[in-house]
């Protein structure tokens, strides 16, 4: 199995930075929230295999699972990500995808993604992320801000704020 973020050897092993194969220690912590950080290449088969060895698994998908946006590739990328979707322990971030877009990206080519994630993922199990620094490779915050705020809205959902709370337990906001 190769997944280069999660670092993954075989669903009970996980591969360090260095290379390194330890097993991985269960029960973990229900505080502890697991980023898949794939790209759409490689991200149902390993991820699939997690969530089916450890049912308890909280996990985020970030970056919308990275399409490959620039090269139109949608029908893959949209039917491993529904899969996914369909495990409700599963959260997905919509970020990173304007910079997977091409140089001259328009809202309209990245309309087809983010409707999808609206659709398999319920309001609750979405989060906005701006994917910042590496947005301003293709963009600025506001925008991709205004791209997002007008997509909840045209899908008829309201922005949660609460979500990422409950997506990242341990996450805490100072007065």
């Amino acid at each position: 199995i190769n997944s280069p973020r999660l670092h993954t050897a075989t669903p009970a092993t996980t591969r360090s930075a260095s290379g390194s194969i330890t097993p991985l220690k269960w029960p973990h912590d229900p505080t502890t929230v697991n980023e898949a950080q794939y790209n759409a290449n490689n991200l149902a088969v390993p991820l699939l295999m997690f969530l089916a060895k450890y049912p308890d698994l909280r996990v985020v998908v970030d970056h919308c699972a990275k399409p490959e946006i620039r090269n139109k590739h949608f029908d893959d990328w949209s039917r491993d990500l529904a899969e996914i979707a369909k495990d409700g322990a599963v959260c997905c971030k919509l970020s990173g995808l304007v910079t997977e877009s091409a140089q001259d990206w328009s809202e309209a080519e990245l309309k087809p993604f983010i409707n999808h994630v609206f659709e398999i993922f319920p309001e609750n199990r979405l989060l906005f992320g701006s994917d910042w620094p590496v947005l301003n490779l293709a963009s600025d915050y506001q925008t991709w801000k205004d791209i997002a705020v007008r997509s909840h809205e045209e899908a008829g959902q309201s922005a949660v704020p609460d979500n990422a709370h409950a997506a990242y337990p341990r996450l805490t906001v100072n007065g």
